[in-house]
């Protein structure tokens, strides 16, 4: 099936450019930092969740950003992919405005932030041209499903949850792009099942700018997404997955669910953790799966840069598995939720596996 996928993929030369102009965007952004840290011009990052040595630029999802409106400039084709592209690099400019600011100072207060990302999926929805599928979640299918403004709120804050997920895992090196790919590959295999071709080039596009971004960033971090690559990244693939079920009513969309599983519940059990220690939700901390592995592999003996790295290989089953997941189960909305406790178990079961307390010291 996936050579299905492939023969309708055409290598144009608008793509070829457009990788190109990426990994030039990249090495530049790399060197010009390097350069403005030797002259001690670049803020120091301070984070409770630093697991990198040096002042590494996260200005990652710029270069993607500006990379798509690159190859919209150079191909002015009038397709659907390029219409919703363009609808989606429209929408994400309130967080582009105000994200950025956060990657280059680090001073942004959270509640700009999700602002921000709630403004953006509204106007993401008030103007793409899609009528939103119903959500066959139980219980609430009947609140949800309603109202036009329920839904719409419902999947906005779905998307928020999404980015701000995407965000707490980068940092890690490979794990936010490695886990971005494999919700590509799953989108990937719905459009084969339904032989819909429409966002070919643009999802062949969103890899092709994912293996730029990899090549630089694992496994010696030269550079990271920061928060700004993290949304855009999860804003992106939100909306095309979105915009994918929603015109295809045979999918369900606990579907978008599972393939989003990792970054969403990765903020969720963050968040419903430090509710129950009575700590602000809102506060970054340094209690996270991928950062307990971490901490565990440097006590280890393991220096920085290799512990950094062995953690995305480690956490395989989670960036991995709901793409097989729902290569298994895609047209069972049963064995979709299923999957999804099924992921909810391991997850908390090898959270709580691992030792306890303040593992970096």
């Amino acid at each position: 099936m996936f050579l299905n996928f492939i023969n309708h993929l055409t290598f144009t030369s608008s793509l070829l450019i457009t990788f190109i102009f990426s990994l030039f965007l990249f090495s530049l952004i790399i060197f010009s930092w390097r350069f403005l840290n030797k002259k001690q011009i670049i803020k120091k990052y301070e984070a409770t969740q630093r697991v990198h040595q040096g002042e590494i630029p996260r200005l990652g999802g710029l270069v993607i950003y500006f990379s798509f409106w690159f190859y919209l400039l150079i191909n002015d084709e009038k397709s659907l992919a390029n219409q919703v592209l363009f609808e989606i690099l429209i929408s994400i400019i309130p967080i582009f405005l105000l994200i950025v600011k956060e990657d280059l100072t680090y001073n942004t207060s959270i509640k700009i932030r999700l602002a921000a990302m709630f403004i953006s999926c509204l106007i993401f929805f008030s103007i793409c041209s899609i009528n939103l599928s119903d959500i066959q979640l139980p219980i609430f299918h009947s609140a949800l499903n309603s109202n036009y403004i329920f839904l719409v709120l419902f999947f906005s804050f779905c998307c928020v949850v999404n980015m701000n997920g995407n965000n707490l895992i980068d940092g890690v090196n490979g794990l936010l792009v490695m886990t971005n790919i494999f919700q590509l590959f799953a989108l990937v295999y719905l459009t084969i099942i339904s032989q819909d071709n429409s966002f070919k080039d643009l999802i062949f596009l969103f890899f092709l700018l994912q293996i730029s971004f990899l090549i630089f960033n694992y496994p010696f971090g030269k550079i990271f997404m920061g928060d700004f690559g993290a949304y855009f990244n999860a804003f992106f693939l939100s909306s095309l997955i979105i915009e994918f079920i929603s015109s295809h009513n045979s999918f369900s969309s606990m579907i978008a669910i599972l393939v989003l599983f990792y970054p969403c519940y990765e903020l969720l059990f963050s968040v419903i953790r430090k509710i129950k220690k009575n700590r602000n939700p809102f506060k970054p901390d340094s209690d996270h799966l991928h950062l307990r592995i971490f901490y565990i592999l440097k006590r280890s003996n393991f220096s920085l840069k290799v512990s950094n790295s062995l953690v995305m290989p480690l956490l395989f089953i989670f960036w991995s598995s709901p793409f097989f997941l729902v290569i298994s189960f895609y047209n069972s909305n049963m064995y979709i939720i299923f999957s999804i406790v099924f992921l909810i178990i391991i997850y908390n079961f090898i959270f709580n596996l691992l030792s306890r307390g303040n593992l970096n010291q």
